[in-house]
């Protein structure tokens, strides 16, 4: 008899054990919201009056703002901006509202012209950048390269990786086309060169933010 009772609590406590197993599972699935401080992904270009759009391509989410300018890009499986639940996915709204602000400064930014020798504050990762491109000098390599050499200063230490990422493309001229080149030599930790056809005229230099690729700062070659 005593083993009879022994067995029965045995099945009696292995069935409460799945029934807890069982309840636990079921309350996770049905929240009904995704966590604090995330909003969903198609609410949040009526919030912001669309200064800032998403774009899904290749496993990444780009913000972009009006005309197809491409403020910021990451992974879909960066949790620090977006997160999937129940097939949709989230926005982390204080990382979106201050990608708000970037593309609002990137815009004005763009109406901007700075000259030779004026001091450009770039805003970077978790740091500012004081650059200033103090001249270009244009030589002959052969009858058929002419040479760019942009010199620049900055306020404060930098590394390597840092320059290279800071300067995008310049402007160029060709008769009466416009055009762009990007083929930049770093010479040294002062100098950047580029190699074009003797026909190019050098326009303006675009400096851009190393982590928000859209913010882009005008430097114009008289």
């Amino acid at each position: 008899m005593a083993k009879k009772s022994n067995f029965i609590v045995a099945c009696l406590a292995a069935l409460i054990a799945l029934s807890l197993i069982s309840c636990t599972n079921q309350d996770a699935g049905k929240a009904n919201q995704a966590p604090q401080g995330f909003i969903l992904s198609s609410e949040l270009s009526a919030q912001s009056g669309s200064k800032l759009s998403l774009s899904f391509f290749d496993n990444k989410i780009a913000f972009m703002a009006p005309g197809f300018i491409c403020i910021y890009q990451t992974h879909i499986e960066d949790s620090d901006y977006i997160i999937e639940y129940e097939g949709e996915y989230y926005i982390n709204e204080e990382r979106y509202l201050e990608l708000v602000e970037i593309a609002a400064l990137a815009e004005e930014k763009r109406r901007l012209k700075y000259k030779i020798g004026d001091t450009i504050e770039i805003l970077g990762e978790d740091k500012y950048y004081n650059i200033a491109i103090t001249g270009v000098e244009e030589t002959m390599e052969s009858d058929n390269v002419k040479l760019f050499d942009i010199s620049f200063s900055f306020t404060e230490d930098v590394s390597e990786s840092e320059l290279k990422s800071l300067f995008s493309f310049v402007e160029i001229k060709v008769g009466s086309e416009n055009g762009t080149d990007n083929m930049f030599e770093f010479i040294d930790m002062n100098t950047v060169r580029l190699k074009m056809k003797p026909d190019r005229i050098l326009e303006s230099i675009i400096l851009k933010s190393p982590k928000y690729s859209g913010l882009e700062y005008r430097v114009v070659v008289d």
